[in-house]
């Protein structure tokens, strides 16, 4: 009878973490109650805590702004939906390690 053999060996492998931060949004929504992007949200990833979503029409109004990151702009303002159009945003926020993060961009907003 044969006997089993054995062996062992030992490998080591070297890791490189890359912590990465990023705040991402789509950049058009369609508020139109079809449950499909009827709301927009500001996404990423290593976001601890969001200090500002801001979102401004066309004349500079301030349409929208809350610092909860559940919280997205449904497209209205003042109890009326929005006009298609095109607004700008901008967000504050910190990361894992409390550095500030800023992201500033345009949105449509299509019905």
């Amino acid at each position: 009878d044969a006997l089993p053999i054995c062996s062992s060996a030992i490998y080591y492998f070297k890791i490189h973490v890359h912590p990465e931060t990023f705040i991402d949004l789509p950049t058009t929504f369609s508020p139109n109650g079809d449950g499909v992007n009827d709301i927009i949200y500001v996404k990423g990833w290593g976001i601890k805590d969001l200090l500002s979503f801001q979102i401004y029409n066309r004349w500079g109004e301030l349409v929208f702004e809350t610092s909860d990151l559940a919280e997205g702009w449904n497209g209205y303002y003042k109890g009326i939906l929005q006009n298609n159009d095109t607004y700008v945003y901008k967000v504050k926020a910190t990361d894992w390690r409390g550095t500030l993060i800023k992201k500033e961009g345009h949105i449509n907003l299509m019905r």
